[in-house]
């Protein structure tokens, strides 16, 4: 599986400033992942004696538990940050912290460790540039997640999950196997059975020979459909003919015989069988249980 879809991220804050040329951040851990990007100028960040170079239109995710220090080395450079965790805990740690600075006392068992299946440097870093094509619909997506996570309400807030998840699916588009499609050409043609039987008039319709109109047999098609849906396609006519003969029989007072062949089903024998093999019991129990609830509820039926 592609390694960016087993992710579930939790966003713990959002920020950005403008940075001028020698401006510092001690150095630090962070005890939750960050991700940065970099617009119109470059930082440094420095983990003991490697130097990562962060230039315009870059982006990198610093990990938990890694000494490091920032710092501006253009004239001005616009920064913004996510703090977050590639998955979300169980149990929320109570008012816990996002970072401390050097020499600050440090409980390793608050680190949110990344994933096992998520691909870092030996750092546990990962980095990348945008394409320019890119970078106008990243800061969008990062200017409208700092708004509202700072100034929206909890229900807003919540939303910036859904864009940093999009933000992450963008920044590692090859980040699985692509030569597997995301839809199979048998999953492709057991929807466009499914389509076609949606979509079918109740009566006088030959199952079988329509969808062989698809350029497949019908035990070709069967096949297909059934590994899709558990069910094969004439199976799946027959229940949205019974969800159609539920409603009547809830709805209007028709006899067994008058349900069945509005419905679509070839005789009443066949109909009361199909229906007591979904809904364990007969179109009448079920239509005078109907009955029975539209009394209590006081609804008269026409």
């Amino acid at each position: 599986m592609n390694w960016i879809y087993r992710i579930a991220p939790l966003v713990n804050t959002v920020g950005n400033s403008w940075w001028k040329k020698g401006r510092v951040e001690p150095r630090r851990y962070i005890f939750d992942h960050e991700l940065l990007f970099f617009f119109g100028g470059a930082c440094a960040i420095r983990f003991g004696e490697t130097e990562y170079i962060c230039h315009d239109m870059s982006w990198i995710i610093i990990p938990p538990g890694i000494l490091h220090e920032s710092v501006a080395i253009s004239e001005k450079v616009y920064r913004f940050w996510i703090h977050f965790d590639w998955i979300a805990p169980e149990v929320e740690d109570i008012e816990r912290s996002l970072f401390v600075y050097h020499p600050a006392k440090v409980d390793e068992r608050f680190f949110r460790r990344t994933p096992d299946f998520i691909p870092v440097d030996d750092y546990g870093v990962i980095q990348g540039h945008l394409k320019a094509s890119e970078a106008d619909l990243i800061r969008d997506l990062t200017g409208i997640a700092d708004t509202r996570w700072n100034h929206s309400s909890e229900f807003e807030r919540g939303t910036c999950r859904a864009i940093l998840l999009e933000i992450l699916i963008r920044l590692f588009p090859d980040s699985g196997d692509s030569s597997r499609p995301l839809v199979t050409k048998s999953r492709e043609l057991a929807l466009k059975v499914k389509e076609i039987l949606d979509t079918l008039p109740p009566q006088g319709v030959n199952i079988t020979k329509l969808l062989e109109r698809c350029g497949r047999t019908y035990p070709h098609l069967c096949r297909v459909f059934r590994e899709e849906f558990g069910m094969p396609p004439v199976e799946y006519m027959n229940m949205l003919r019974i969800s159609e003969a539920r409603h009547m029989l809830e709805s209007e007072f028709m006899s067994i015989e008058d349900v069945a062949l509005r419905a679509g089903f070839e005789s009443p024998a066949y109909f009361s069988k199909k229906f007591r093999e979904a809904m364990n019991m007969t179109p009448r129990q079920y239509a005078e249980a109907a009955y029975r609830r539209m009394k209590e509820s006081g609804i008269r039926g026409k």
